[in-house]
């Protein structure tokens, strides 16, 4: 329903009880009626099937975005969007989903694209008219899981400040937390957390960016409560952060 919309998946759905009325039918049948009066749906229903109801996982996403100021054309927004999860025998590799992209501005704006993912790694291309303050997947359209989300907001122009935060402090074991992070030369970028004893408890993000202001979410779902140690290691430099979980 959410992948056809209401406008096509009600119709179907009466042309289904109409045509096995009074059987039995099974979920090939109800695979196969919905073939035969949707012939273009965006993704194609053996897939679909296949991969949510023959097979086990669901998608483990991690979503990148960098924002470009085009004047009074808007913002250009490139999105990469990439599939972290294992692939094993009855997990795939690549789950083929439209996924909702939400984007929120500072004074209250707020603007979806879908996109259709059909690869590990995808890139796309959008326009925005306000300057994204935040951006997140809607996981309430595609059952999926959240590794990292990351916006560069804008392009920085000081190239001599690197400065970064951790947010809320302390967090409520539950709560996203984020990390702000101004990449002030394109380096290579980890940033991980440790617990009390010096253990690695979560890698946040392990990657290449240019530079730009950035924001990292990571969960607190796994964290005890106790004090941790958020380390960001860019380059040579290594700077840490500590965040208490109650």
């Amino acid at each position: 329903r959410s992948m056809l919309g209401d406008s096509v998946f009600f119709p179907a759905i009466r042309n289904m009880l109409h045509r096995y009325a009074y059987q039995s039918i099974e979920t090939d049948d109800f695979k196969n009626s919905f073939k035969m009066d949707v012939p273009n749906p965006p993704v194609s229903f053996d897939t679909f099937f296949d991969q949510w109801v023959y097979h086990a996982g669901h998608p483990v996403y991690e979503l990148n975005t960098i924002s470009r100021d085009w004047g009074t054309q808007g913002y250009n927004i490139t999105v990469d969007l990439n599939q972290v999860q294992p692939e094993t025998d009855s997990i795939p590799g690549v789950f083929i989903a439209p996924v909702v992209i939400i984007f929120y501005g500072t004074n209250h704006q707020l603007q979806k694209d879908t996109v259709l993912n059909d690869s590990r790694s995808q890139q796309f291309s959008l326009r925005l008219a306000f300057q994204p303050d935040s951006v997140k997947i809607d996981t309430t359209q595609v059952l999926c899981e959240i590794s990292s989300s990351i916006l560069s907001v804008r392009e920085n122009k000081d190239n001599n400040v690197t400065e970064s935060l951790v947010y809320p402090n302390p967090i409520m074991k539950g709560i996203t937390g984020n990390f702000n992070l101004n990449v002030a030369q394109q380096n290579n970028i980890r940033v991980e957390i440790y617990d009390e004893l010096g253990s690695k408890v979560s890698n946040v993000y392990n990657g290449t960016l240019p530079i730009g202001n950035y924001t990292f979410n990571f969960s607190t779902v796994s964290l005890a409560s106790g004090t941790y140690l958020l380390i960001c290691r860019s380059g040579k430099m290594i700077s840490s952060y500590g965040f208490a979980v109650y």
